[in-house]
């Protein structure tokens, strides 16, 4: 008899998928999603992997070989949803050869990471389902029968215990588990998706080769265009080139060069100049607002796309107003395989704190990549950067990520005893900076000559605010602390008459509208570079936006936004 691991499907016409083909299709292609972690991670890491995802991936749908399931899933029977919870044989199986983490991700691979700490109290019911909310049944009885039909099964296909490695100890357990999660999710996602293809003709996403050493030979071209004999542009120059030229063995940099020193390209050199060293296969930047994103995007599409590359293939946008012009560029923003992905923070960091199956399935498409955190200050609230700098670290050491900590305004978060554990409190990890000491101290003495910094010490009401940016050269930027006010001024400006035109910016527009509205004082600018006009916003302004101003009047606030806001 042929055991079914899933329904025909009446709606796409797909056939009913064989038991076995599914279990072989999801270890093929985990393998191919394995193979090449082996150029990139230690062999023993790699190894010890291979014990965890193997075995999950061989049993992971065991309980579907069950005689109710099977019923309903060659259609002798209706149901919603398979009577008996199929992860749950798995979960037994591999519990008795002592596999826990491999028994966590069959617990995991369709309803999420439990709480270890509570199914650690769970004695005899560890990692087994809840049966408490009556929509579903556990397993009952030995494992036998399934097991004997799993063998008849696969055949000589069948991967015994001993066939694989123990699963071994990792340093954080955590990102361990995510991360073999989403290699587990991620083939039986694939596979799922073309039931009946034949094992040598599974779906393949073609991404492209990041192709460092080509990459940064294009961005050192596109960065000579703009060279000019200025002091600011030869000072940005240094930096590039002094960033370039790092590639230290440490796996944690940081770069807190000013405002408006040229981090985007010079940061991006130095991830493709350590990708070109360690053999890294991607680069991601992270963004804290999705207005940068397309600004970014639009720099690095112009910089590093090689002749005859569709743009969307190399740099991809990842965030909810991402346009794609066909299906595989979709598909390299959804699973971050794109040689450069460009993100917000949010996305980044949810996807890394994600329990849930389908947030995961992308995650490993990390290992072994470079990662620039921009305006590192804005990308999490306080509260989160303990457990963030663990992962970070984490990933560094065991999954061969580099990390650019970056922003005009860095706070050293990873030097404060709050974000560090307590046995990390006498071995502080070192962190170098990119750019020395005396470049550095070129660009921010530039920064204090180039900006002239003055207080207005007594409050000043709408109409004095008024006056007091009317009388300045424009184009004028006014950044408050609030939505309100943001909103408050702008129409009383406009209602003056003194400008020729004040533009508004802040979340109180939808996102498409920041959009339109950021494109039309670009425009503006370029147009009008002396002009009498005037930009309203809030902090959404500040960070990353590449907008110069004559004059800029900032609402008293912290130190690091008033440096961001000098650096247009």
């Amino acid at each position: 008899m042929e055991w079914l691991a899933r329904s025909a499907n009446p709606e796409t016409g797909d056939p009913a998928q064989p038991y076995a083909r599914h279990v072989l299709g999801v270890r093929a292609l985990l393998e191919r999603f394995v193979r090449p972690l082996s150029a990139l991670l230690p062999p023993p890491f790699v190894t010890r992997l291979r014990g965890v995802l193997f075995p999950a991936a061989e049993f992971h749908d065991l309980g579907k070989l069950d005689d109710e399931n099977q019923e309903v899933l060659r259609g002798g029977r209706k149901a919603r949803n398979l009577p008996i919870v199929h992860s749950d044989a798995g979960v037994v199986e591999l519990v008795g050869q002592g596999r826990i983490v491999g028994a966590l991700l069959i617990a995991s691979h369709h309803i999420g990471l439990p709480n270890l700490v509570r199914e650690q109290n769970r004695g005899e019911d560890f990692l087994r389902v809840d049966e408490s909310h009556g929509r579903t049944r556990r397993m009952k009885g030995p494992l036998g029968n399934l097991l004997d039909r799993h063998r008849e099964s696969l055949g000589g296909d069948v991967r015994t215990p001993d066939a694989c490695p123990p699963e071994g100890s990792v340093a954080c357990l955590s990102v361990y588990c995510r991360m073999a999660l989403s290699l587990l999710v991620d083939a039986d996602h694939t596979d799922s998706s073309c039931p009946n293809r034949p094992l040598s003709d599974l779906p393949r996403v073609h991404a492209a080769p990041l192709m460092p050493e080509r990459r940064l030979a294009a961005l050192d071209a596109y960065v000579a265009r703009f060279r000019s004999s200025s002091e600011r542009s030869e000072l940005r120059g240094a930096i590039y080139e002094a960033c370039k030229g790092q590639v230290p063995d440490e796996r944690i940099v940081a770069c807190d060069s000013p405002v408006g020193s040229g981090k985007t390209t010079a940061v991006m050199a130095h991830l493709l100049a350590v990708a070109a060293k360690r053999g890294l296969r991607r680069v991601f930047v992270v963004l804290p607002f999705t207005n940068i994103i397309r600004q970014s995007a639009e720099v690095y599409r112009k910089a590093l796309v090689l002749p005859g590359e569709n743009p969307d293939d190399i740099v991809a946008e990842v965030h909810h107003l991402a346009d794609f012009d066909d299906e595989a560029s979709r598909d390299y923003a959804v699973r971050w395989n794109a040689p450069v992905v460009v993100t917000t923070a949010v996305a980044f960091f949810e996807t890394l704190a994600a329990a849930r199956p389908s947030a995961l399935r992308r995650l490993h498409e990390l290992a072994g990549s470079a990662v620039f955190v921009d305006e590192a200050h804005a990308a999490l609230p306080a509260k989160f950067l303990p457990v963030a700098w663990r992962w970070m670290q984490a990933f560094a050491d065991e999954w061969n990520v580099h990390w650019v900590l970056a922003s005009g305004s860095l706070v050293r978060f990873w030097e404060m005893p709050e974000v560090l554990e307590p046995s990390d409190s006498g071995k502080k990890r070192r962190v170098p900076l990119l750019a020395d000491g005396t470049v550095r101290g070129r660009a921010a003495g530039y920064e204090r000559n180039r900006v002239l910094f003055k207080t207005v010490e007594e409050p000043l009401s709408v109409a004095g605010l008024l006056e007091h940016v009317a009388a300045k050269p424009g184009p004028r930027l006014v950044v408050l602390n609030t939505v309100q006010n943001a909103a408050v001024v702008a129409r009383e400006f406009r209602k003056s008459g003194r400008f020729a035109e004040v533009f508004h910016l802040s979340t109180a527009l939808t996102p498409a509208d920041r959009e339109t509205t950021f494109a039309a004082v670009k425009g503006r600018i370029e147009r009008e570079p002396d002009g009498n006009w005037v930009l309203v916003g809030t902090s959404c302004i500040e960070a990353g936006m590449d907008l110069d101003f004559a004059t800029g009047f900032r609402e008293m606030a912290s130190l690091a936004s008033l440096l961001q806001c000098s650096g247009g």
